[in-house]
């Protein structure tokens, strides 16, 4: 990604509070109006896309390699002085003073900070900082000839970090493992529709840190592990009860320590998406919907300032799982109550949400909106997917997005573009690599569908068609499109 590219994406990315702090600070080193690198940054906050042109033609093109690299350099700074009262920041902060200190001789003072710093990232277990903090302990101890000490202090600083890098390299696995399966569902799906996926999430399980829980060294740790079990239970053992468990001890385990929400609230949100599904899954639906109403009440409940893409996946998640109520209830008309909701929504964190997260909401409203036979409706959001120029990301939704269009393009009787779109979603499926037997079976129903006579010909080939869906096991679109219960209505 260019340089230019790069900045757009930080400029873009502020809040309203941060781009207020940045303004703010900007003006007070302004002398009599706005600076170079002020203008560009209120360029490019209009632009939707990036267009370096018409930024060289609104603002000149003297200097303007100097001043990209000004307003990024000052964007960085006004964020890190917006989010210096965050602890992580209070805490390296704490370590430059720790060396100022040092370099004035004021060792004494420089200890008492050191402890400080050394029992506060301890506590809440940043790990990394705390390494820091014993270095220092050392470099202290030098500097002092090793006044007051004994050869049991140091034994006891050895020990202390060795503890602390075995603890540190622990969860540093934890969050590897937690990556692989994340990385694996981003780009193909639940492992049941994908042998490569399936094989990474047997590679992970079989991995001695996860063969108990006591495996696990740091509370962080243990969040990785009982995450990944739950995932595993779910999509892999299809034990929706055993996964609940995992979800609800995670979210205990975190309420009981408010410091992990503060400190990652991303990771909290993901804790309460987890728990909604295996809720709902499990047909919870009133635990379900009170979860998703402390999912929005986060911010307020533990007052943090969250960063625009943390409220974004709020959004995005909140209203995923509530449409997942709905779908599992057959409540389809109550989507007409947040539609607005849902638009305000997706203009407001445009470009913020995960590609994948974004994807799977445009899919389930359409889905809803299939469900509650509004099938233009449906069909205007499944084009968002559909023609997207990033068809790589959940693959299996883009799939199931074609394959939900073929059938309502069929509902609408638009038989001149169904042939079409027949021939681009078989390339597509075929250049996946994976046609399951499901997806060939529903591609040469709609095929021949096209070619019956009327009802005669046709009620035959739907029961024809039901009945072979049923006979097939591990269908790719259960809970995702109901085909079964499409076909034995057409059939009726």
């Amino acid at each position: 990604m260019k340089r230019s590219q790069e900045l757009f994406e930080l400029v873009k990315s502020l809040s309203k509070s941060e781009k207020r702090y940045f303004r703010l600070q900007s003006s007070l080193h302004a002398l009599g109006g706005s600076n170079r690198y002020d203008r560009l940054f209120e360029a490019m906050s209009k632009q939707k896309e990036y267009d370096e042109a018409a930024l060289k033609k609104e603002l000149g093109d003297l200097h303007f390699a100097f001043s990209k690299n000004y307003l990024q350099q000052n964007l960085l700074a006004s964020l890190s002085s917006f989010h210096a009262g965050a602890e992580e920041a209070q805490l390296l902060s704490a370590l430059q003073q720790v060396r100022i200190l040092y370099d004035k001789g004021l060792y004494t003072h420089c200890h008492k900070l050191v402890l400080r710093i050394k029992k506060q990232s301890l506590a809440t277990e940043r790990f990394a900082i705390t390494v820091q903090a014993i270095r220092w302990e050392r470099t202290l101890a030098s500097a002092s000839s090793y006044s007051g000490m004994s050869m049991s202090s140091l034994d006891t600083l050895h020990k202390e970090n060795e503890q602390l890098l075995r603890r540190l390299k622990n969860t540093g696995v934890y969050e590897d493992l937690m990556g692989r399966l994340v990385f694996t569902m981003a780009r193909s799906g639940v492992p049941a529709n994908s042998k490569g996926a399936m094989k990474v999430f047997r590679e992970v399980i079989q991995h001695p840190l996860l063969r108990s829980e006591k495996e696990a060294l740091s509370l962080s740790a243990r969040s990785q592990y009982l995450t990944i079990r739950s995932i595993y239970s779910f999509y892999v053992e299809g034990d929706r009860r055993k996964a609940y468990g995992f979800d609800k001890k995670r979210i205990v385990l975190m309420e009981k320590h408010p410091w992990q929400i503060h400190s990652a609230p991303a990771d909290h949100i993901t804790a309460l998406r987890n728990f909604l599904i295996t809720c709902i899954s499990l047909g919870k639906y009133s635990e379900a919907e009170k979860v998703v109403g402390k999912m929005r009440e986060v911010p307020k409940r533990y007052g943090l300032r969250l960063s625009t893409s943390i409220m974004a996946n709020i959004f995005n998640q909140s209203y995923l799982q509530e449409l997942s109520i709905f779908i599992n209830t057959g409540q389809y008309h109550r989507i007409n109550a947040l539609i607005k909701e849902l638009e305000n929504g997706f203009r407001l964190y445009e470009g913020k949400m995960k590609r994948s997260s974004e994807r799977e909401l445009n899919y389930t409203i359409a889905y809803i909106f299939f469900s509650g036979k509004q099938n233009r409706k449906a069909l205007a959001w499944l084009n968002r997917i559909i023609h997207s120029r990033d068809q790589q990301t959940r693959q299996d939704l883009v799939c199931y997005s074609r394959i939900l269009a073929l059938m309502l393009h069929y509902e609408l009787g638009d038989q001149e573009y169904i042939p079409y779109l027949l021939r681009s979603t078989y390339r597509f499926l075929k250049k996946r690599g994976d046609l399951f037997p499901e997806e060939k079976l529903i591609l040469d129903f709609i095929k021949k569908a096209l070619k019956a006579r009327g009802r005669p010909e046709l009620a035959p080939l739907f029961n024809e068609v039901s009945k072979k869906f049923k006979a097939l096991s591990g269908v790719p679109f259960q809970g995702t499109i109901d085909v079964i219960a499409w076909l034995e209505e057409k059939a009726k």
